[in-house]
């Protein structure tokens, strides 16, 4: 497996959709990006987490479907200003340790919408 699927790593204006992504370290590594969409996405099976945007801003997560990530489906970090609606995140930190997991849908950050998304056993909080 490669260390990041697909590397977004502090791009901007930039839209990634309809993929399956399966067996990487990190599904979409996507930190200190600005206004990044992330929609119709399917990733499973990542090693790390499903999606990581830290420190991103003004971005948005709809509609995926993320399966089987060892720690995080979707970690926000200390994003800002950041959507994440729509998506659905099964069986996150529930292979491994689970002290590796911040939980399914994770966020420290400021004014970011989190709402209508399916969690469904996740090894720590949903």
């Amino acid at each position: 497996t490669n260390a990041y699927a697909i590397d977004a790593t502090g791009a901007a204006n930039v839209v990634i959709e309809g993929l399956r992504i399966a067996k990487s370290g990190t599904g979409i590594a996507m930190s200190n990006s600005t206004n990044v969409s992330v929609r119709l996405v399917d990733i499973e099976d990542s090693y790390y987490q499903g999606i990581a945007a830290n420190n991103a801003v003004g971005g948005k997560i709809d509609n995926c479907t993320i399966r089987r990530s060892v720690r995080e489906g979707i970690l926000l970090g200390s994003s800002r200003n950041f959507s994440v609606v729509n998506n659905r995140v099964t069986d996150s930190g529930v292979i491994g340790p689970l002290v590796q997991s911040r939980g399914a849908i994770s966020t420290f950050g400021s004014d970011n919408q989190i709402k209508n998304n399916t969690v469904s056993n996740s090894g720590y909080h949903g």
